[in-house]
């Protein structure tokens, strides 16, 4: 396998991490809509769920832009492909 080859299949495999991240987080990001529902009292809200999905998404982002990073670099390295 030459290094090009593998460079592509490390492509692939950041390409669908990052595509897995995007889902994650999408849905992450619905729940805390879903959560912080503007008709629902502020005493009623789930601060607890609101606060460990809040952290998630977070955590998520912040893989999600790594990976972005990576992609970026290795298509540099494969010269723009």
């Amino acid at each position: 396998m030459t290094e090009q080859q593998k460079f592509m299949g490390r492509l692939q495999e950041l390409k669908n991490k990052s595509q897995n991240l995007k889902l994650q987080i999408e849905g992450l990001r619905d729940a805390l809509r879903d959560n912080l529902d503007p008709f629902e009292p502020v005493e009623d809200l789930k601060d607890e769920m609101i606060s460990i999905q809040g952290i998630e998404v977070h955590k998520k982002i912040i893989s999600y832009r790594e990976v972005l990073a990576e992609i970026k670099q290795a298509k540099r390295i494969l010269g723009g492909s």
